[in-house]
């Protein structure tokens, strides 16, 4: 086979142009090996051998692009797995994977551990097997792999070998783009085993999951049960929904609402099937999670109004869940009918439930249905009750069906009749049991065969089952082992697993014989209806060497009372024989209870229920005694039992009867007394009528002894007047001073209401005028003569006003002693239209308070009314801080009818205070520039004013901050002005100053006093950073003065004198240093003087000076 195959390399050329899948479809059944992109060649290369003769698997083809036949893939687009799967045949990898399927299926599991397996995550590896593809197929099968979308994902050679293994890994995304269409890769994909044209032969199916977000497609239908679209008003119809979920993923939280058809109303909402719907209203229901492939179905039933108007109707059910919803188009379904005109509500309708099918209850042969699980069947209109053929009524009472279908009839009183069936499904399979394998001889010495009766056990949950063998029991089996395999099956068809075991027949040995025990008797054992007995049979010398004997009863088993037979075979020799095993019952009956009771009664003991004692063979057993049964006469008696078992062993025991004088009080004839109800007045007692006539007696009772009646007597009254309820207490006392005690309850009753009047209505102007509700204003009285309780109660409404005037509604209530009420009501009408007195304070004139632009102002406003007090209002409370100026304050006084009053007066806050003024107080210094000629320059500072209120405006003169000031001192005024006109004013100076810094040599500075020669002129230098001029003294400066001399003033000689007709004053540029020359007097020698210079900025400086 091999050498005429495998050369033959069989090459397919085939062009194609591009194909497009439609959207959820896989296949066009275009009948190509393979697809190829516009303009290009596929070459399939077919390798066809035949790997199981030669020991080596065969690898499978390899395709790229879209399964055969799948032409309509578009090449562009779809994802291209390529993937070399090869035959496994018999290698260690199918350790991991499981069987192969049955001829003709497809089976997917998990790659790792060979589980089968059908839901798996976005990105799992998916391991797929598929049997039916035939070998030696010119054109080659597939085994293709479809999206929930309905695109080829992947395409791999089918293989004739059932164990190869195609592997494909799912998209690790939520969506893919599938020749410009979005994929959702959560859901339902397909694995496809199909024909060279592309029709699907087996296929399976498997769930993509994504294990962080569940997804769910839920989907609801909703449609008439019975087909009929219109319905007439005042009738009734009926809607089948069905809510269904296609996974991936459960569905949790799922939410169902059941819109209401116009011009109808709710009259029942059922669940039929599938997980539990909690109800939140009429048509609105909650299951908690529906599984992947979950369903569930529900019945609406609708009445139409009898006024409903005719024409189409629509009703849409919904249906939601919390989890993420793949397709939203198939969660609402909607049911169109038509209304129309009806027979004005009077007819019956009667509508069924739909058919119930249940499986059987575990190990029955019925199912029991619930009361609250059994639908009940529905009417509209006018029907009266509704009865069915099954006793009891399944809808009040728990009913079990047996398995098969019952039909059920549901009737009305008006005649209307409706049936639906319940069927329950035997699903149970039955049970079956083999015996030992059997081991049995010939029949006869050298026929080779025996005839074996067997039996085999089997039992159902619905009765028997039917036991059937490939080797009958009765049948002849031939020597040697013969394999007996059997089945039960019920009537249902449910099978069991079958059960064998072997038959095997043996020669029998003519020469062999067996030794028997003599016959043997023994007792049975304590507490054993039997005995255990040994024995042993013996096999004679011409039986086999190593023979075996086996008894039907073996040596030291359980013998039952009585004869039994015992035969024993040999094996392999086949011979037999037999004695007898006599086991005697010598055990006496044991009492159930010793000692038996001592029996204490009065007047009378009846023995009707003797004592019971256990044996050991018969069981529960009675007594027997010869003493009477029946005791009368005070005293104590003996009766002796004897318990008597099947073999004649017997047992006694004895029992004390005590008869005691008679304790035991009289029994009332009625178990309870009667309630007596009468009206106004009752009497207790047994009411009897004789003829016309009613004849109340005392209640009796019959005394235990003597049978005799013994008559009730009472202390307490016996007729009772006032509506109530009274208890009478009866007593029983036989002749022997027994009693007993029954009570008898007599109901007094009032139904008729008493009369009552109420005072009249009444007018007041003030509410303080009208007096305080009283019950004893009214009247009342009542027809059983006692007089009612009255009670009043008041209602009141409206202000008092014109407008609204004050009524006061009182209700008047009598009530009789039966709970009778009657009403009477009372109007007043109170109308006050007289406003308050309003006192208002004159107008108010306040300074603002201390640092603040406003003013606490406290006054006070009251108010008198004609009625009573007002409520007294201001829209501006007293102690409420005002602004400066003028504010109307509007008081306003309401009386209790909404009277009011109002008026104002004027609160004026004046600003008294003056602003204040920050300045630089101890005044501003400024120096001249430095290396300058400037004798003035600008001089900036700061000054501010505030205010308590705002409006401050602030002045500075005669120079504002930020001006050229002359050299010297400058005296300025600030003024500071409010919006109401209080000012205020500071002064301060700004002095500009030259740059002196002291007396330069030969002057020395202080405290040095200067030598010099009186008479002499001295030449004082000094600088002033720059050429400021010769006007630089002030008027009569410099000066010098006698000054006291120091002793302790450290002294200086000057030398550097000239000689001068008089003082000058000179400036030399080079040094920038001023010289100016003092002239002094000779006869200032042996005085101490001053020099003292003041220059025109209004600085002094001053030398010290010793004149010799």
């Amino acid at each position: 086979m091999k050498g005429r195959i495998i050369p033959k390399l069989l090459r397919l050329v085939r062009t194609s142009p591009k194909h497009r899948l439609a959207r959820g479809t896989e296949n066009t059944g275009h009948p190509t090996a393979g697809v190829a992109r516009a303009g290009t060649v596929l070459i399939l290369v077919i390798l066809l051998a035949v790997a199981a003769n030669f020991g080596s698997a065969a690898k499978r083809l390899v395709s790229r692009g879209p399964a055969a036949g799948a032409s309509s893939v578009p090449a562009e687009s779809k994802r291209e797995n390529v993937s070399f799967v090869r035959a496994l045949a018999r290698s260690a990898a199918l350790l991991q994977s499981p069987s192969p399927p049955p001829e003709g299926g497809v089976i997917t599991y998990d790659c790792s551990t060979g589980t089968l397996k059908s839901d798996f995550n976005l990105g799992d590896a998916v391991c797929a097997k598929a049997s039916g593809a035939p070998f030696g197929s010119l054109f080659p099968w597939r085994v293709i792999w479809v999206d929930p979308a309905g695109f080829v994902e992947h395409s791999d050679i089918a293989s004739s070998d059932p164990d190869t293994e195609y592997r494909f890994t799912l998209p690790s995304s939520q969506t893919s783009v599938v020749n410009g269409v979005t994929v959702n890769n959560r859901g339902t994909w397909r694995v496809n085993l199909t024909r060279p044209n592309g029709a699907v032969r087996f296929s399976t199916s498997l769930s993509a999951h994504e294990a962080a977000h569940a997804v769910a497609d839920l989907s609801v239908q909703k449609f008439i049960r019975d087909g009929d679209s219109s319905v007439a008003a005042g009738s009734s119809i009926v809607f089948i929904i069905v809510v269904a979920n296609a996974g991936p993923d459960a569905a949790q939280t799922v939410h169902l609402v059941d819109s209401l058809p116009t011009g109808a109303t709710p009259l029942s909402f059922t669940q039929q099937s599938g997980p539990n719907c909690t109800p939140a209203g009429s048509s609105d229901c909650t299951i908690a999670s529906l599984a992947n492939g979950g369903r569930a179905e529900f019945t609406a039933i609708y009445t139409i109004g009898t006024d409903a108007a005719t024409g189409t109707v629509l009703t849409t059910a919904r249906v939601t869940s919390q989890t993420t919803e793949l397709n939203d188009s198939d969660n609402n379904a909607t049911a169109q009918f038509e209304i129309t005109a009806g027979g004005g509500g009077s007819q019956c309708t009667l509508l069924c439930p739909t058919s119930i099918s249940v499986n059987n209850d575990p190990g029955t042969g019925a199912a029991v249905i619930h009361q609250q699980d059994f639908p009940v069947p529905v009417t509209s209109g006018t029907c009266g009750s509704v009865s069915t053929t099954a006793s009891p009524n399944p809808t009040t009472h728990d009913y079990t069906f047996p398995i098969g279908t019952t039909v059920i009839t549901a009737s009305t009183e008006t005649g209307e009749t409706c049936t639906f069936t319940v069927t329950v499904n035997d699903t149970e399979n039955p049970t079956i049991s083999c015996p030992q394998s059997i081991t049995a001889f010939e029949d006869t010495p050298g026929s080779g065969s025996a005839t074996v009766n067997y039996t085999v056990g089997s039992s159902d949950n619905s009765g028997s089952a039917t036991v059937n063998c490939d080797h009958p029991s009765g049948s002849s089996f031939s020597l040697g082992a013969t394999t007996v395999t059997c089945t039960a099956t019920d009537d249902a068809g449910n099978s069991s697993p079958s059960c064998s075991f072997d038959v095997t027949v043996k020669t029998v040995n003519n020469a062999c014989t067996l030794t028997p025990p003599a016959s043997i008797v023994t007792d049975s054992e304590a507490n054993s209806c039997g005995a255990h007995v040994t024995f042993t049979v013996t096999a004679g010398d011409s039986c086999d060497a190593h023979t075996t004997i086996s008894c039907n009863h073996a040596s030291g088993s359980l013998f039952p009372v009585g004869n039994t037979l015992v035969t024993c075979t040999s094996s392999p020799d086949g011979a037999t024989t037999s004695f007898t095993v006599t086991v005697n019952d010598t055990t006496p009956p044991v009492p159930t209870v010793d000692p038996l009771p001592t029996i204490t009664k009065d007047c009378h003991v009846s023995l009707t229920s003797p004592p019971t004692a256990t044996d050991n063979c018969n069981g529960l057993i009675g007594a027997n005694t010869n003493d009477p049964r029946d005791y009368d006469a005070p005293g104590t008696y003996t009766v002796h039992w004897t318990y008597t078992d099947a073999a004649g062993n017997t047992t006694t025991q004895n029992q004390t009867v005590i008869v005691t004088p008679d304790s035991t009080p009289p029994v009332p004839d009625l178990a309870t007394l009667p309630t007596i109800t009468g009206e106004c007045t009752a009497t207790a007692g047994i009411h009897t009528m004789v003829g016309s006539q009613e004849v109340v007696e005392p209640p009796t009772a019959t005394d235990n002894c003597s049978g005799a009646n013994v008559v009730g007597t009472t202390t307490d009254p016996l007729t009772y007047t006032g509506a109530g309820t009274y208890t009478v207490h009866w007593t029983y006392t036989d002749a022997a001073g027994n009693s007993s005690h029954q009570n008898q309850t007599v109901v007094v009753t009032d139904s008729v209401p008493p009369v009552i009047n109420a005072p009249p209505d009444a007018g007041y102007t003030c509410p303080s005028e009208v007096p305080a509700a009283s019950p004893s204003q009214a009247t009342a009285t009542d027809n059983c003569g006692i007089a009612p309780t009255v009670t009043v109660s008041e209602t009141r409404s409206g202000a008092g006003s014109a407008s609204s005037p004050l009524v006061i509604r009182r209700t008047f209530t009598a009530t009789d002693t039966g709970g009778n009420h009657a009403s009477a009501t009372q109007t007043i009408t109170v109308i006050d239209n007289t406003p308050p007195t309003l006192n208002v304070p004159a107008d108010i004139t306040v300074g603002n308070d201390a640092g603040s632009c406003s003013a606490v102002v406290n006054f006070a406003v009251s108010a008198t009314d004609n009625c009573g007090t007002a409520n007294v209002t201001t829209d501006i409370p007293s102690g409420t801080t005002f602004p400066k100026g003028t504010t109307t304050v509007t008081a306003t006084a309401t009386d209790a009818a909404g009277n009011q009053t109002t008026r104002q007066f004027h609160v004026t806050v004046n600003d008294t205070q003056p602003p204040t003024i920050a300045y630089p107080a101890s005044g501003v210094v400024a120096y001249l520039p430095l290396n300058s000629t400037a004798t003035s320059m600008q001089v900036n500072f700061t000054v501010t004013a505030a205010d308590n209120c705002p409006g401050v405006s602030l002045s500075v003169t005669p120079l504002p901050p930020g001006s050229v000031f002359p050299v010297g001192t400058t005296h300025e005024t600030a003024t500071a002005t409010d919006a109401a006109g209080n000012h205020t004013t500071a002064n301060f100076d700004v002095t500009v100053l030259y740059d002196f810094t002291g007396f330069f040599s030969p002057v020395v500075n202080q405290p040095t006093l200067n030598l010099v020669n009186a008479g002499r002129a001295v030449p004082v230098k000094f600088s002033l950073s720059g050429n400021k001029g010769l006007s630089i003294f002030a008027a009569g400066s410099p000066a010098s003065q006698q000054i006291n001399c120091s002793s302790d003033a450290p002294i200086s000689t000057l030398d550097a004198t000239t000689t001068a007709g008089s003082s000058s004053l000179s400036y030399d540029a080079a040094s920038d240093q001023y010289n100016y020359v003092w002239k002094t007097d000779s006869s200032w020698a042996g005085q101490c003087r001053a020099l003292v210079v003041t220059l025109n900025d209004g600085s002094t400086h001053t030398a010290l000076f010793k004149f010799r």
